[in-house]
């Protein structure tokens, strides 16, 4: 008989211990959602100031010498910010040097 008492106390100490684990890692996944919340890239906010939602948009970035990435996509509602979201596969532009 006295072996029932420790059977219940294991048994509930086991569901206490997921039960921590478990609200652990909650806690760690919603951190991680908050962090991706900051990073907002000016050049695809621009893109979409003076369009609707749903229509098309493109932003460049210069990168090496003489090489600009073309990102095109649709303006997309994020976190509460109108954004140029990339749809396409960007393109990498040569640009040809200046002739004087």
């Amino acid at each position: 008989m006295k072996s029932a008492p420790s059977a219940n106390v294991a048994k509930c100490l086991k569901q206490t211990i997921l039960a921590i684990g478990f609200s652990i890692l909650l806690g760690s996944l919603s951190l991680c959602a908050l962090a991706h919340e900051g990073h907002v890239d000016k050049d695809a906010l621009l893109a979409c100031a003076e369009k609707t939602l749903k229509e098309s948009c493109q932003y460049s970035k210069e990168t090496e010498k003489n090489r600009v990435k073309v990102y095109s996509g649709y303006c997309q509602k994020i976190s509460h910010n109108k954004i140029c979201v990339r749809t396409q596969p960007i393109k990498i532009v040569m640009l040809e040097p200046l002739a004087n």
